[in-house]
């Protein structure tokens, strides 16, 4: 079982486990948003805790919650600073905070659907792109929220703010390595190799906003 770019929260009571899997195989986790981190996994099976795992609150807009037999649901877009959709309507607005899964997926996930058109004038994201995917429901689809300059760094692979030997070794280790979404694979072109290590030491040494 593979679980990538992900938000597992509030699942029971604080402290419970947030995936449980039985059976043996393999459970490969990463650039996910796990309560707990690796400790609210409970599984037999061979837990392989990947690049990108993080353990905050996700700054969903609104939690859902019970109302004894009334289920109120929830709005389970990110916040962001950067542009994000309304609680009440398709009107992209902007919010408080940023949430830290806002373009927080794999590096070399290819975005898809995300918002690539410029949006109105905004001093907050003169990109008018997503760098990175989301993590979460809406990431790859064009109701993604969307980060603030400076946000995110495109070669972060271990998604702990900063570019460093970190990151290098985690492009390493799939060095000259053909397949999908691989972390090291900053091009998005199927292969880790030199033109991927030029875009990691192009971020060499940089520190995303929210670390500074």
């Amino acid at each position: 079982m593979t679980i990538k770019n992900s938000i597992i929260f509030n699942n029971g009571d604080y402290g419970d486990p947030q995936v449980s899997v039985y059976g043996g195989g393999t459970l490969d986790i990463s650039y996910c948003d796990i309560q707990g981190g690796l400790e609210g996994i409970e599984s037999d099976a061979n837990v392989i805790w990947g690049l990108g795992n993080i353990d905050t609150d996700p700054s969903f807009v609104r939690l859902g919650y019970s109302a004894g037999t009334l289920l109120v649901e929830g709005n389970y877009h990110l916040r962001s600073n950067g542009w994000r959709l309304s609680e009440y309507s398709l009107d992209w607005v902007y919010a408080d905070v940023t949430s830290r899964r806002v373009d927080g997926g794999n590096p070399g996930s290819t975005p898809d659907n995300e918002l690539l058109m410029m949006l109105p004038e905004d001093p907050n994201n003169d990109r008018g792109v997503n760098l990175r995917v989301n993590m979460g429901a809406y990431s790859a689809t064009n109701q993604a929220s969307i980060a603030p300059y400076g946000w995110a760094l495109l070669a972060d692979l271990s998604n702990d703010g900063v570019v460093d030997h970190v990151d290098l070794a985690g492009q390493v280790e799939s060095w000259l390595t053909s397949a999908g979404e691989q972390p090291g694979d900053l091009r998005r072109d199927g292969i880790v190799d030199m033109m991927d290590f030029a875009a990691l030491a192009n971020d060499w040494s940089q520190i995303t906003a929210w670390a500074q």
